[in-house]
């Protein structure tokens, strides 16, 4: 009787390790089948990051995700949102490359100068007449900036944010590579009145039909160390404006002559507008009637009095020809707010929006200029 209940009991501690190990090994498979499933299943945000290029997201001019192995920390590499242009900064210095193999993708843009095909070269080449280091750069297509539109699309711009944070503008246009081939070099002018930028970025402008949404074409715009925000599509198509006198012809009052009007502007601040006659058959050629000196200014950052581009006018009147007989039949004062423009041939064009015109034909006040670089 003793060892019947003996071998219950063993039969019954046998049975239940048995049903112990058959439930672990469910469990443990239960796991293992998950685990391999969890090992499997990668979001996309991480085949994302594990495919990013170092060099940066070709859609934007973001330098990739900081957290993943990228380029040493002396090195800023920036593309275009279509992949066109790259501009590489290393210790300050900034070179740029083509993508023309993105380039005829895109538009087909060798169909038109297979000629010249053999003279272009993708680089990189040097980028020159920069004031300093170079800090960082942004890119991107802005149709007010370029003059040529080539078969209907819009080269790069590329403007470079310096260590000083001034800034440099130029546009990306391959074709100039095949004039001079490997030696060509990129010129990037300094743009006038950009001082104590911080940051650049790429993005609509505002629409004012839309309660200020980003709805309108698309620009570069600068931010600086004040909170201040610009637009750079006025100062970089104004960065001629220091060049040279603009010379435009008037209405002349007077019977058999040519009156000109011509207004020199300098970078700080100063302006003078001169007037000059020229008479037909005395051969004397042109004479000086008045001089105006002054201050201008260009309205540029947003919230300002004016809107962006606007130039405004502080000018007196320093001679005229009848000073000597005390006799003055022009204004002693000019204080004028004009919307200006720079067209794609370089012509400067003013359109009085408030205050004082520049200039009267018969007692008419004349509210529209076209002055130009070269003596009409």
């Amino acid at each position: 009787m003793k060892n019947n209940r003996l071998g219950t009991i063993f039969i019954v501690i046998a049975l239940s390790l048995m049903i112990f190990m058959v439930a672990s090994c469910a469990v443990w498979g239960a796991d293992a089948e998950d685990t391999s499933e969890r090992r499997e299943t990668r979001s996309p945000e991480t085949e994302d990051v594990d495919g990013a290029d170092v060099e940066g997201d070709p859609e934007s001019n973001d330098p990739g995700d900081p957290n993943q192995p990228s380029l040493p920390d002396n090195v800023i590499i920036r593309t275009d949102k279509e992949g066109l242009v790259q501009v590489r900064i290393e210790n300050g210095l900034a070179t740029i490359r083509f993508d023309f193999e993105q380039w005829e993708k895109l538009h087909g843009s060798f169909n038109d100068v297979a000629d010249y095909v053999d003279n272009m070269r993708e680089g990189p080449f040097a980028i020159k007449g920069l004031t300093g280091s170079v800090k960082d750069a942004c890119i991107g297509k802005v149709e007010y900036l370029d003059p040529y539109l080539r078969q209907n699309f819009v080269s790069p711009s590329v403007v470079l944010l310096m260590a000083d944070g001034r800034l440099h503008w130029f546009l990306a246009d391959p074709y100039e590579t095949a004039i001079i081939g490997d030696h060509w070099e990129v010129y990037a002018g300094a743009l006038p009145w950009m001082d104590g930028i911080v940051s650049l970025s790429y993005e609509r402008e505002l629409s004012f039909e839309t309660d200020n949404t980003g709805s309108g074409a698309m620009t570069i715009f600068a931010d600086d160390v004040e909170g201040r925000r610009y637009d750079l599509r006025i100062p970089c198509r104004f960065q001629s404006l220091f060049l040279d006198e603009w010379i435009g012809e008037l209405e002349s009052e007077y019977f058999d002559s040519m009156l000109y009007c011509s207004i020199k502007f300098y970078e700080d601040g100063r302006v003078t507008m001169k007037k000059t006659v020229d008479i037909w058959g005395l051969g004397n050629g042109p004479e000086l009637l008045e001089i105006y000196e002054g201050t201008f200014y260009m309205s540029i950052a947003e919230g300002e009095k004016y809107r962006p581009g606007i130039l405004v006018f502080d000018m007196y009147i320093d001679w005229w020809i009848w000073e000597g007989d005390g006799v003055i039949d022009s204004p002693r004062e000019l204080k004028s707010a004009y919307f200006a423009e720079i067209d794609r041939r370089g012509n400067l064009n003013l359109w009085l929006a408030d205050g004082d015109v520049l200039h009267r034909a018969s007692g008419i006040p004349v509210e529209y200029y076209f002055l130009s670089n070269v003596f009409v």
